[in-house]
């Protein structure tokens, strides 16, 4: 059904001719992943897969004046708070913001700077009276999660957002909304750097256990430097991946050697249901069978024994 909505949009903004998307993927000769490896959970790929997650991403620039004067708020650093620019900030409610702000004036000894939606102003007011939290509409997220300063992030979990703070080694609690937010909070807690809550689980003392975790439990900070580490200085960088692969297309055309077999099998030869079938219906004849036998041998001795 999905495959079927692409390939229409495919064939009415492209081209009418536009080939079927199922058969493009299973013909492509590489498949650059927007994911990496230390991050994502380890699971069995094909040859032709590469992962590239962090292409792009640039080096940090410094603050600008007006974020280098946050930075230098909390005694014991800063939490940044931004759910991306799908998230519509009111999309929390009214309720669940109070319940937000609460939990992180718990935690005077943090600053938290929180990114809104343009025009949000009634999330600010909520907030008035709290004075360790500060919002603004627009922030530099991979260049603050960069500064030593930064403690932890709060996140909803988007993959750039998490690919971000891995690379950039800072703790993180993602409070997913939808698509692949809930997965990448798991895989952050898989990795140890972080935690997740959902939104059945989302309440003051959730939060602030979660905060407390991030902040002054060692193994998080830990894991995620290590996993920083990890990414950042392993062999193959994922800008150098993605350029020498490209060239190496480019030098060579299609690559039908990394093609699996099983881009040519149909459904039932992939997934083998032939043989499960066969197995299945050699099962229950050896049931019934061995049914039948003692069937008969129950029936003979009965004969017997009734002669006697």
């Amino acid at each position: 059904m999905f495959l079927k909505i692409v390939n229409r949009l495919f064939q009415k903004h492209i081209s009418p001719d536009f080939p079927d998307v199922d058969t493009l993927s299973a013909k492509s000769s590489l498949i650059f992943v927007n994911s990496d490896e230390f991050l994502d959970f380890a699971r069995p790929i094909l040859h032709k897969t590469i992962y590239i997650g962090g292409a792009g991403l640039e080096m940090p620039k410094p603050l600008s004046p007006f974020f280098q004067g946050i930075m230098k708020k909390g005694m014991k650093g800063i939490v940044l708070v931004s759910f991306g620019t799908a998230v519509y900030t009111p999309a929390f409610s009214a309720a669940n913001r109070k319940i937000m702000f609460k939990a992180f004036s718990a935690f005077p000894e943090y600053h938290f700077l929180m990114k809104i939606s343009k025009g949000d102003n009634g999330t600010a007011e909520m907030a008035k009276n709290i004075t360790n939290i500060e919002f603004v509409e627009w922030l530099p997220q991979s260049d603050l999660l960069s500064h030593p300063r930064m403690k932890g992030f709060i996140s909803h979990g988007g993959f750039n957002s998490v690919l971000e703070t891995a690379r950039r080694g800072i703790p993180a609690i993602i409070l997913p909304f939808f698509f692949d937010q809930f997965r990448n909070g798991k895989m952050i807690e898989h990795r140890e750097i972080g935690r997740i809550i959902s939104k059945i689980d989302f309440g003051e003392e959730s939060l602030k256990f979660a905060l407390k975790e991030i902040l002054y439990n060692p193994k998080y900070k830990n894991a995620a430097e290590r996993l920083k580490s990890l990414m950042t200085k392993k062999p193959n960088q994922p800008d150098d991946t993605f350029l020498k692969w490209t060239n190496f297309l480019l030098e060579h055309g299609n690559l039908p050697e990394l093609i699996s077999i099983g881009a040519k099998m149909n459904l039932i030869s992939y997934l083998s249901l032939d043989v499960i079938a066969t197995m299945i219906l050699f099962l229950i004849l050896s049931i019934l069978f061995i049914k039948m036998v003692f069937k008969f041998i129950f029936a003979t001795l009965f004969f017997k024994i009734k002669t006697e």
